[in-house]
């Protein structure tokens, strides 16, 4: 037994790697594998003989031990069975026909391959009983529970399925049921690699089993077989693994046309579905034999008035199911079917005419554009049928349905010229609409869908609309009807919201706000239904999107009521145990105490809602919240391109009369927010402090109406406070610890808190981050390697962004300056430690940036953050930090050097300095791939003020090769982003490369040791041009008219050409003395030609002064001769008595 119960586990394992790793199992790998799986192979068909042989009762395990052996089997390539292909097909024909077995077990896998359409519409599997025939038959004969996984390893963590009803559930039938079902599926995989010999002994072997098998047996067995060969076909036809053979073809459509004369439904519709497939099975000319065949003796079976109607409906579907699959598009075929399918459906018999109007649908849409001729007369028929048939008929008024909605497919948009036959279908739609069965009423909703997607004018909303909310609010929710119907109901109205939402908004005030309120309840009662939560989010969003601006406080008081329902049920069940708990005898003791309480717990406080305020509402689903949480998110992205929204002045509502604004609920949404932050489920948690963080970038530049200078958030830092502060417990994960640092560095640097104890407190929480940098959390064996990566660039990320602030604003406005100056004696004391964790991190991404080829060879010690085995994950959050990272990194390493002494400035400050030239100079170089502008502005920033330090002199005399690759750089950027932004960055850069270079020149006219600048001038010459093209039409000295593009403003104007010519009046002292003539002179007639275009003339003054700059740079040189510069002394003095006044 323990040794069965080993290679189970052993199995399992085995199964799993090759589904969840499909890109390890490399040629070496598959080798090693192959063997132990042919030894199980081996070792399943010597288990007759232990069995015999063991005492031990082992008829729980072998079962199990055969369910895993066959589901890897089911994983593996095909190559691996070829060995065993005739012993494999003996185990697992005997596993499923069962001969041994007196009360045989039956497949569900005939449920599965039918459509869920097909089983409502042919009455297989009623929605008025859903399940009933199928739990019947799970648990008969079976004596483990339904759904239990205590005995399948691996059943928690395999992949989900999804549901009839669309909801995810575990696969966790009972072991003897699913190794049926595997099985059958094993043979539809081994049987197309078999011989044609061995194919016609299995078809032949099933013939007899059906012979032999006693009335109790019949119908598994038929269950079984029909299976197992609809399988079996249908990977021959995909894998091209043609039957051949007249005995083969032969003996196969006679056992399954003898299986197609069964009374049960569902048996005869897998049986059609198998004779098709079967036709693909085999070679073209033998599969049009087979099938003139068919149509030969369906016709025979139909035209004859002597059989039975149960047979008759049978070869309905068997013509319905050629038309689908195999696809009989001539007009001679179709105009046969639909001849027969007609006559079928005037015959006075229900059964037989709900067989031949759900045919006829499939033809129709299996038919296409050939089936046109028959769709008026089709239409006609259905008329009739919906009128002339019983209400009580609902199975049959139900395919009349389906087959209506085929119709209006086929006949598009076509239908709006088409009068009578507009009229037929509302008429038709009218009728469905009017029945009492919900699923009737779900083709009916259908209909009308397709109705007002091709012919609105004729599809009244305002009376569609009241008929989808009766719809969603049934006299009986827990009807199994009910999601048939709602799923059509919610995809109708998503159509119409999409189209138009005021009507569906009316609806919805009219109701009282009801629509809103079934919506709500539809998320919670069906929270595990994809297609519903999805239908569901998208109305809301579309709702919200077309009319968040005139009922923004009806959206406002629906977020506060749906997430305000775990608060209000919180304080209801603690104020409840308060009273189980009676009076305390200290309680006079305690009180006093109570005053003494930090304000810590007064923060905490705040989040509680008062008596007064909870109200008796209903808890809702988590999963709910967390969708609320996502449309408050999506409207403050609505918010965000009107500016009004956030102008404090709007705060009292009596001052807006044009409609409401966001800033007037900050109060609510503050609320709202915080609710969601504390949250007591981590995904809830998660939603609600990104929340949070938009909610502070929105409104912390809004200044309080009342203290004009003051942030209007000041009012709630508590409350803010509070929010994110149990986040920073040690037992949180790792994911919700990231995003709060985030969050709190997010509201240190916002400015509304700029000094205090409040600020103190705050910036505890980001200081208690440090000792998780590189360690995570105390539960680090809980979370993998990837979620400690997290953790520590999120609290990099965020003292990164602290520090940058910092830095930054001590330049700007006086309330920055404040702020500036509280933060920076806050972090000057961790600079050590968070300067080596920067640069870390920064060496971490220029690993990930490798290829993996690279990545590969590099040592486990090199990485800091992240390890090997999780580089494919690491990358995406890298990339998500580390520009803040570097703005940090350029910082620091351009304040760490100022006055610094020389032997500090060494090997490792220019390493540090190669790393943040690396990153920056690898993203710039491909500026197309660059995601985000943040990424682009970053680098640039990074490169400005690391270029604005005294010693990178030093380092560019000994690496002249710098400058002009960087300027190289910025030419190929230019040329590809051409935006203001970018263009003001490359024309500082330059000014600042030029600038630190001319030194070099000064301090060494009369030495020989002067290195020039050559390769840096071209690319600095080539930048100016492309500049100047960017910003005028035209840059050639002509007499050709040159205008500004009118976008630009002039104040960009001067500043940029300021920088640009600036410096370009460097390049007489970093350029070559025999090249210096060369230059100079046309980069003088450059200038020049703007001081000859009247149209410049506000930019005159600037272009002046960096002219003279030039010329004075020019007379400082010893080698520069008078002549040189005569040429543009003459032109300048030409404009000059031109236009004296300007002189």
């Amino acid at each position: 037994q323990l040794q069965v119960e080993h290679r189970v586990g052993a199995l399992a394992s085995l199964r799993i790697f090759l589904q969840q790793c499909p890109d390890l199992c490399s040629e070496d790998v598959s080798k090693k594998l192959k063997l132990p799986v042919e030894s199980a192979i081996a070792f399943v068909s010597t288990l007759p003989k232990i069995i015999r042989s063991s005492d031990t009762n082992l008829t729980l395990n072998i079962p199990l031990l055969k369910l895993q052996l066959y589901e890897l089997l089911l994983s593996c390539p095909d190559s691996w069975l070829e060995d065993s292909m005739s012993s494999l097909l003996r185990e697992v024909v005997a596993q499923f026909v069962q001969p041994d077995s007196i009360q045989p077990i039956q497949t569900t896998l005939a449920w599965e391959l039918t459509q869920s359409d097909d089983l409502v519409c042919l009455d297989i599997l009623p929605y008025s009983s859903p399940g009933s025939e199928l739990d019947s038959i799970l648990r008969s004969t079976c004596v483990e529970q339904l759904g239990s996984v205590e005995s399948l390893p691996g059943a928690l963590f395999q992949e989900r399925l999804i549901g009839e009803d669309n909801s995810c559930f575990l696969h966790s039938l009972p072991v003897s049921r699913a190794t049926i079902n595997v099985s059958i599926r094993l043979f539809g995989k081994v049987f197309p690699h078999a011989n044609d010999k061995h194919k016609l002994q299995l078809l032949t072997h099933f013939k007899d089993v059906l012979k032999q098998s006693k009335q109790n047996r019949l119908q598994v067995m038929l269950f079984n077989l029909v299976t197992a060969l609809f399988l079996a076909f249908r990977s021959s036809s995909t894998l091209r693994k043609l039957l051949t053979g007249s005995d083969i073809t032969q003996t196969g459509l006679g056992f399954l046309l003898a299986v197609l004369n069964t009374s049960n439904p569902l048996l005869a519709c897998l049986s059609t579905c198998t004779i098709a497939r079967f036709c693909q099975s085999v070679s073209a000319q033998s599969s049009k034999q087979i099938v003139t065949q068919l149509l030969k003796h369906i016709e025979q079976v139909l035209n004859d008035v002597t059989r039975d109607n149960s047979i008759k409906s049978g070869y309905c579907l068997l013509l319905s199911a050629l038309h689908k699959h195999v696809g009989l598009g001539s007009p001679q075929h179709l105009a046969t079917s639909f001849k027969l399918l007609s006559d079928m459906i005037a015959l006075p018999a229900p059964p037989l005419q709900l067989s031949a109007l759900y045919s006829l649908s499939q033809m129709c849409d299996a038919g296409g554009p050939l089936f046109r001729p028959q769709i008026h007369p089709s239409l006609c028929m259905v008329h009739e049928a919906l009128f002339t048939i019983s209400p009580l008929e609902s199975e049959l008024i139900r395919t009349a349905g389906q087959c209506l909605g085929s119709l209006l497919d086929a006949l598009g948009p076509e239908i709006q010229g088409m009068v009578r036959a507009k009229e037929r279908v509302l008429q038709c739609a009218c009728v469905l609409r009017a029945h009492h069965d919900p699923v009737v009423q779900g083709f009916a909703i259908t209909c009308l869908q397709k109705a007002l997607l091709f012919c609105p004018d004729n599809v009244s909303q305002s009376s569609l609309i009241p008929f989808l909310y009766s719809c969603l609010t049934p006299s009986h929710p827990s009807s199994p009807t009910f999601s048939w119907v709602t799923n059509a109901a919610l995809s109708c109205m998503r159509q119409c919201v999409q189209k138009d939402a005021n009507p569906v908004w009316e609806v919805s005030v009219q109701n009282e706000m009801q629509l809103l309120t079934t919506l709500i309840h539809l998320l919670d009662s069906h929270e595990s239904d994809l297609v519903i939560v999805r239908d569901v989010k998208e109305i809301l969003d579309c709702l919200q999107s077309a009319l968040y601006s005139t009922c923004l406080s009806t959206w406002i008081s629906l977020y506060q009521r749906v997430l305000g329902s775990e608060q209000r049920q919180s304080g209801l069940l603690e104020e409840e145990e308060g009273r189980r708990a009676g009076p305390d005898v200290g309680s006079g003791e305690q009180d006093k105490s109570n005053e003494d309480i930090g304000d810590e717990d007064e923060d905490v406080k705040t989040l509680s809602v008062t008596e007064s305020n909870v109200r008796k509402t209903e808890s809702h689903k988590w999963k709910t919240q967390v969708i609320f949480v996502q449309l408050l998110r999506k409207l403050f992205d609505l918010c965000i391109t009107d500016p009004a929204h956030f102008d404090s002045q709007l705060t009292t509502r009596g001052k807006s009369e044009s409609g409401e604004y966001l800033v007037m609920y900050l109060g609510d949404l503050v609320q709202v927010v915080c609710l969601a932050s504390t949250g007591s489920i981590h995904e809830l948690r998660l939603s609600g402090l990104t929340a949070l963080q938009d909610l502070i970038r929105l409104f912390s530049a809004t200044e309080d109406p009342n203290l004009p200078g003051s942030p209007f958030l000041i009012q709630f830092q508590a409350q803010i406070g509070a929010a994110f502060r149990p986040a920073f417990q040690t037992d949180m994960p790792p994911n919700i610890s990231a995003l709060a640092c985030q969050v709190c560095g997010e509201w240190i640097v916002s400015g509304v808190s700029t000094g205090g104890q409040e600020l103190q407190k705050v910036f505890g929480l980001l200081e208690s981050t440090l000792s998780k940098i590189g360690q995570g959390s105390t539960s680090k064996h809980l979370y993998g390697d990837i979620m400690i990566t997290l953790e520590t660039l999120s609290v990099l990320g965020a003292w990164a962004e602290v520090y940058y602030k910092g830095q930054f604003l001590q330049t700007a406005s006086e309330n920055d300056r404040v702020l500036s100056s509280s933060l920076h004696p806050l972090v000057e004391p961790h600079l050590p430690q968070l300067s080596t964790s920067w640069f870390s991190a920064l060496y971490d991404y220029s690993l990930l940036s490798l290829p993996s080829s690279q990545l590969a060879m590099t040592r486990p010690q090199q990485c800091h953050f992240f390890t090997l085995d999780s580089a494919d994950n690491a990358r995406a959050i890298y990339r998500h930090h580390w520009t803040k990272i570097l703005k940090a990194c350029s910082l620091w390493l351009s304040q760490s050097a100022q006055g610094e002494s020389e032997q500090y400035i060494g090997q490792p400050l220019f390493d540090r300095l190669t790393l943040i030239l690396g990153c920056v100079s690898q993203t710039l170089f491909f500026p197309l791939s660059i995601e985000r502008d943040e990424i682009l502005f970053s680098c640039l920033f990074a490169l400005e003020t690391v270029l604005k330090s005294s010693w990178i002199l030093r380092v560019f005399t000994n690496k002249t090769q710098i400058p002009s690759e960087l300027l190289s750089i910025i030419h190929r950027l230019v040329m590809a982003k051409q935006d203001l932004n970018t263009l003001s960055y490359a024309t500082t850069i330059s000014l600042v490369l030029a600038r630190s270079l001319s030194p070099t020149r000064i301090n060494s006219i009369q030495q020989e040791d002067f290195v020039p600048f050559d390769d840096t001038v071209y690319e600095l010459l080539r930048i100016t041009v492309l500049t100047l093209g960017v910003l005028v039409h035209e840059v050639l000295p002509t007499k050709r008219h040159v205008s500004f593009k009118a976008n630009v403003s002039v104040t960009v104007q001067r500043d940029i050409l300021s920088s640009i010519f600036r410096a370009v009046s460097y390049i007489p002292l970093i350029l070559s003395p025999h090249l210096v003539k060369q230059v100079v002179t046309p980069v003088q007639l450059l200038m020049i030609n703007f001081l000859n275009q009247q149209e410049f003339s506000e930019l005159h003054p600037v272009v002046l002064e960096e002219l003279k700059r030039l010329l004075i740079n020019c007379n400082t040189l010893v080698f520069i001769q008078g002549d040189m510069l005569c040429s543009g002394y003459m032109e300048i003095l030409k404009i000059c008595k031109q236009r004296p006044s300007r002189s």
